[in-house]
């Protein structure tokens, strides 16, 4: 059955023209990544981290936000919706995805301070302002996920959706404690070494960024796999691989595609790559916003 309408995003964003954001922010960069030729491997290898050591912790998406600010703090008297509590425990004030991996080391936990712990999250725009109220305190107990693999965390994405096939893909994942950077690579069969930290024999291509996303500079066809590690400031492996993400693009019987730009997928807001579907045009419910 010939696939009329379907788009083949071509995802080579803006590659060239990084955006110069002032130093207390951080910059918005499309395609910000270099190409790795060599990498040093001097740690042992960890299969992952003991239980207990990582959580996982999310919130629902605001389509209308560039990113995030989450506060951690105990219950002490009336919660402000417009202000900072000023007793947090545990701040990031930019976040730039739904969600976080907190080492357990970053947090009072326990026994007796546990249950009193909340945590809420609010929106903010492209300078950095505050777009929304904070979300409404809730028990940080119950809500954080363990994690059992030191690892970066790869986003869902459906390449089934209409609109979704991208042909030159973005990796997209959740960043980890101690990471300085994050390495991607991509291999044409399933990697051998599922568990450990060195490349794979099937790796046909590898790139580093210091964000949570990449931009892949060639098309990517048929099947093969992608996964990503942590790099300290050194190079060096942090934890071990994710586990690794099958993807298959037939390239036949398409009719339509679609060169992106900022417009096609950002929705204008300028931070979001084609991997967020929600802000493509191509996407039923962004056209009802627009």
């Amino acid at each position: 059955m010939k696939r009329i309408g379907i788009c083949l995003i071509a995802g080579l964003l803006l590659a060239a023209l990084p955006m110069v954001m002032n130093a207390e922010k951080v910059p918005f960069y499309y395609g910000h990544s270099r190409e790795l030729h060599a990498s040093v491997y001097h740690q042992e290898e960890n299969s992952g981290i003991k239980e207990g050591d990582m959580y996982f912790l999310s919130w629902d998406e605001n389509v209308d936000a560039v990113g995030y600010e989450l506060e951690i703090a105990e219950e002490e008297g009336a919660w402000d919706e417009e202000q900072p509590s000023g007793k947090a425990v545990y701040h990031v004030p930019k976040v730039y995805v739904p969600g976080i991996m907190i080492s357990s080391s970053a947090l009072p936990l326990k026994a007796e301070t546990k249950d009193h712990l909340y945590w809420r999250v609010r929106p903010f725009d492209l300078d950095g302002k505050p777009t929304g109220p904070f979300s409404a305190p809730r028990r940080l107990e119950g809500s954080l996920v363990p994690i059992h693999r030191y690892a970066p965390l790869p986003r869902p994405y459906d390449e089934g959706e209409k609109g979704a096939a991208l042909l030159y893909p973005v990796y997209s994942y959740i960043g980890i404690p101690g990471a300085d950077s994050y390495e991607v690579e991509v291999t044409s069969r399933y990697p051998e070494n599922e568990d450990g930290y060195a490349p794979s024999r099937y790796r046909v291509y590898a790139g580093v960024t210091t964000l949570t996303d990449l931009y892949d500079p060639a098309p990517r066809k048929g099947t093969y796999y992608w996964r990503v590690r942590g790099l300290d400031r050194e190079g060096h492996p942090v934890g071990i691989w994710s586990l690794p993400q099958k993807r298959t693009l037939d390239v036949h019987g398409w009719t339509v595609g679609v060169f992106g730009d900022s417009i096609s997928h950002g929705g204008g807001h300028l931070s979001f790559s084609p991997a967020d579907r929600a802000y493509s045009y191509m996407n039923p419910i962004c056209l009802f916003q627009w």
